[in-house]
C-alpha cells in the first residue's frame, strides 16, 4: 500500500504595499465624497423644508386680507371655504388655523417659527398660570409644575411644548384651578372680546392689534388688555364703538 503524500503548503503572497495604500486611499476618498454628498443633501432638504414651513405666515398675512368680506366679494366669492377650494388650493381648516394663530402672535414671531410651533406656543401660553404671551415664552425658561423639570422653550422640541402645556393643565385641574388662576371670565366678557376682535379685523390700522381677557376676582369682572402699535392708536375709536354696542346688546 503506497503512502499518501500531503500537498505542499501554499504560501500567501502579500499584496504590494503600494497597492494596499492605494486601496486605503480610495476607500477614504469614497467615504469623504459620500459624506460631502450627505451634508449637501441634508442642507437641500432642510432648506426646502424650512422654506415650505416658514412660508405659512406670509400666507397668513394674505389670508387676513382675503378673508375680508369686501375682498371676497371683489373676487366673486361668498365665503372663505369657496375661496380656499377655487383659488387657494388649501382646505378651509388649514386657512382658519393660520388665521387663528395670526391673531395671537406678532409678525416677528410668526416669521421665526413654523405654524405647528406657533400653535404649541399658544397652547403653552394658555396653560401657564402667568399672563404669558407666545412671544414672551419663546425665550423663557420654565420650571414644570409636576416633574420640576426645566424647559428651555427656544431649544425644546414642539412635542415637548405640547407635553409641557398638558402638564400645566393637569396640575391646574388637580388643584381645582382649571382656569390657571382659579378665576373665570363671564359670557358677557367673552362676547365683548369677540366684538372687539371682529371690529379690529375689519380695520387695516388694527391688523396687528391684540386683545386679551384677564380673569379677575374683582366684582366688576375681567380686565381687558389691548396691545396696539402707537401709530395706530387713533383707530381704537372704532373698537370703542364696537365695545359700546356689545354692552348695549346685553
Amino acid at each position: 500500500m503506497s503512502a499518501k503524500t500531503k500537498p505542499a503548503p501554499t504560501s500567501k503572497k502579500k499584496l504590494p504595499t503600494a497597492l494596499v495604500e492605494n486601496a486605503r486611499k480610495a476607500r477614504k476618498l469614497a467615504a469623504a465624497r459620500a459624506h460631502t454628498r450627505a451634508l449637501a443633501a441634508l442642507e437641500r432638504f432642510r432648506s426646502a423644508r424650512d422654506a415650505a414651513s416658514m412660508a405659512w405666515w406670509q400666507m397668513g398675512f394674505a389670508l387676513q386680507e382675503l378673508a375680508d368680506p369686501a375682498v371676497l366679494a371683489a373676487l366673486g366669492r361668498t365665503e372663505l371655504a369657496e375661496l380656499c377650494a377655487r383659488d387657494l388650493d388649501i382646505n378651509e381648516a388649514t386657512a382658519r388655523r393660520m388665521l387663528s394663530v395670526m391673531k395671537r402672535v406678532t409678525s416677528d414671531l410668526a416669521a421665526e417659527v413654523t405654524l405647528h410651533r406657533a400653535e404649541a406656543l399658544i397652547e403653552l401660553a394658555d396653560a401657564t398660570p402667568e399672563d404669558d404671551t407666545p412671544d414672551e415664552l419663546l425665550d423663557a425658561t420654565l420650571t414644570l409644575p409636576v416633574t420640576r423639570g426645566t424647559l428651555v422653550v427656544r431649544s425644546a422640541s414642539t412635542e415637548a411644548l405640547h407635553d409641557a402645556a398638558k402638564e400645566y393643565r393637569e396640575h391646574q385641574r388637580a388643584q381645582g384651578d382649571a382656569q390657571g388662576r382659579g378665576l373665570t371670565t363671564k359670557p358677557t366678557d367673552r362676547k365683548l372680546l369677540r366684538a372687539l376682535e371682529a371690529a379690529a379685523k375689519g380695520d387695516p390700522g388694527l391688523a396687528s392689534a391684540r386683545f386679551k381677557l384677564v380673569a379677575s376676582r374683582d366684582p366688576d369682572g375681567a380686565w381687558l388688555e389691548v396691545r396696539v402699535r402707537a401709530k395706530d392708536a387713533a383707530a381704537l375709536a372704532k373698537v370703542a364703538r364696537a365695545a359700546r354696542k356689545a354692552s348695549l346688546d346685553d
